[in-house]
C-alpha cells in the first residue's frame, strides 16, 4: 500500500499518465474509501472506469463498480448502491468457466447487492444473500488456488461480520453471535488490520450489551475503543463511545455515561464529523429526564436535548 502511495504521488499531476495506471487508481481509490475518503476515491474512479472499460477488463471495472458501490453505501444511496452491484455481476460470472478472480468479484458485488437491500428494508433476502455470498468465500478457500488465500479470508470475515449485524437486526442472537466470533477468530489468527478487528469487536460488545453480559461487553468495547484508535478510525471511535454510553446509561452510571458521550462529540467536532453525532446527542439528551436536570443542569445535556 506504501509503494502503491509513492507510485500516486509520482503520477498524479499527469492525468495523461494516470489514465495508462487505471489499476493503480483503483486501488488508490479503494485506500481512500477504507477512509471514508468519498471525495478522493470518487474522483479517482472516475478516471479508472473509463480506462478499465476502454481495455475491457470486466474483473477490475467490476472491482471498481463495486468500489463505488460500497461509496453509496456510505452515503446512505443503497438503491444506487445495489443497481451498481447489478451492473458489477453482470460483467463477471459466479460458473463452471468463470475464472477464480471473476467468481471473486461476482461475491464481493453479491455482499454489496445484500447490504443495500438491508437498509431498503428487505432484510431476508439480504440473509439470503449474505449466507450465498459466505458459501462463496468458502468455496474459493477451498479451491486449489492459494495465492490470494489471505484476501478471501478478509473477505468472508468482513461477510460475517455482515451476516451477524443482520441477524442480530432480526433477533438470531445464536447465529449473530456465532458468525462474529468466526469473523474474529479470522481476523486475529491472520493479522489482519486492527480497524476490522475493531468493527467485530465493537458488534460483539453491542451482541453482548443486548443479552445483558455487561462485564464481557464493556471489555469488548474497550478493546474495540482501542483497535480503533491504533488505526484513527474516527467514525468508529465515535460509534464505540456512544456504546459504551448506552450501556453505561443502563446501569445508571451517570457521569461515566456522558463523559463518553462527550468525548464521542469531541471527536466528531474535532475531525469535521459532526453528521455523524446524532446518536451522541441523542444519548446525551436521553439521560436528561431520569436525572432530572433538563430544566437546568449542565450545557451539553440542555444542548443536546434541543436536538
Amino acid at each position: 500500500q506504501t509503494q502503491l502511495g509513492r507510485w500516486y504521488e509520482s503520477l498524479k499531476d499527469s492525468p495523461d499518465l494516470l489514465r495508462l495506471a487505471p489499476h493503480l487508481l483503483l486501488y488508490q481509490a479503494k485506500a481512500a474509501g477504507n477512509q471514508i475518503d468519498i471525495e478522493t476515491s470518487e474522483r479517482l474512479l472516475d478516471i479508472a472506469e473509463p480506462a478499465l472499460a476502454e481495455r475491457n477488463e470486466k474483473e477490475a471495472l467490476a472491482n471498481a463498480l463495486t468500489t463505488r458501490g460500497m461509496l453509496r453505501r456510505y452515503q446512505g444511496q443503497y438503491a444506487d448502491a445495489v443497481r451498481l452491484a447489478e451492473e458489477a455481476q453482470s460483467l463477471v460470472q459466479d460458473n463452471g468457466s468463470s475464472s477464480v478472480g471473476e467468481k471473486h468479484q461476482y461475491f464481493q458485488a453479491q455482499r454489496l447487492k445484500a447490504l443495500g437491500n438491508y437498509y431498503l428494508g428487505n432484510t431476508d433476502q439480504a440473509l439470503d444473500m449474505l449466507n450465498q455470498t459466505v458459501q462463496g468465500f468458502r468455496g474459493l478457500l477451498s479451491s486449489r488456488i492459494r495465492h490470494d488465500e489471505q484476501r478471501y479470508l478478509f473477505d468472508l470475515a468482513q461477510t460475517l461480520s455482515d451476516l451477524g449485524l443482520v441477524s442480530l437486526s432480526t433477533g438470531k442472537m445464536l447465529a449473530a453471535q456465532k458468525a462474529f466470533r468466526e469473523a474474529l477468530d479470522i481476523h486475529s489468527n491472520k493479522r489482519h488490520d486492527v480497524a476490522a478487528m475493531s468493527v467485530v469487536r465493537n458488534n460483539i460488545a453491542y451482541l453482548l450489551h443486548q443479552l445483558g453480559e455487561y462485564k464481557d461487553a464493556w471489555q469488548e468495547y474497550q478493546l474495540a475503543l482501542a483497535n480503533a484508535k491504533a488505526s484513527q478510525r474516527f467514525r468508529l471511535q465515535i460509534g464505540i463511545h456512544n456504546g459504551m454510553g448506552d450501556l453505561l446509561c443502563e446501569l445508571e452510571e451517570w457521569d461515566d455515561a456522558e463523559r463518553n458521550f462527550v468525548r464521542a462529540i469531541h471527536i466528531g467536532e474535532d475531525q469535521s464529523l459532526t453528521r455523524a453525532l446524532d446518536v451522541s446527542c441523542a444519548g446525551l439528551a436521553a439521560m436528561a429526564c431520569p436525572r432530572g436536570i433538563l430544566s437546568g443542569g449542565r450545557p451539553s445535556l440542555r444542548g443536546a436535548a434541543r436536538v
